[in-house]
């Protein structure tokens, strides 16, 4: 999918497109499980199940 995404940009975009794309990905992974620990523990499956729901709407 990455070589595809490059392809559409122009060579010199290819860095700041690459940096957003792990970027995105990095900043996803750190939030996630912060927003999980807020979360009272009876509520983790809840929490859990919502951003599951939000990963596959967008």
């Amino acid at each position: 999918m990455i070589p595809y995404a490059l392809e559409l940009v122009p060579p010199a975009q290819a860095g700041w497109s690459t940096g957003l794309y792990f970027g995105g990905g990095g900043l996803a992974t750190a939030i996630v499980p912060l927003l999980l620990s807020q979360l009272p523990q009876s509520s983790t499956a809840v929490g859990v199940g919502i951003c599951v729901l939000l990963l596959a709407v967008f």
